[in-house]
């Protein structure tokens, strides 16, 4: 079973990368974020495991694909938002 570690908010304040630079022995699943930024710190700091934004919004999306996060899309216009962006981007773009 994969663990999806939630470092959001600076990790509780506990420092988002001291915590990721910590459990990433442990190698889990991904990581739980809830801002974009969040997302493009951890990639500038070279983790390429996968970066769950939970509260993306349809805004964010091109840039959430452009850093290779994965969005946790909650409702269907969400989704349709993702899928219109895949189609013209012409690739598969994961989503939870």
């Amino acid at each position: 079973v994969g663990v999806l570690p939630v470092v959001k908010a600076d990790a509780y304040g506990l420092g988002m990368c001291p915590v990721v630079r910590a459990l990433r022995p442990r190698q889990p699943w991904g990581y739980g974020i809830a801002a974009l930024s969040e997302g493009v710190e951890l990639r500038e700091k070279g983790v390429d495991a996968p970066a769950l934004h939970f509260f993306c919004t349809p805004q964010e999306m091109p840039d959430v694909a452009a850093a290779s996060i994965t969005p946790a899309i909650g409702d269907l216009e969400a989704l349709a938002s993702w899928r219109d962006l895949a189609r013209e981007l012409g690739r598969r773009l994961p989503f939870h």
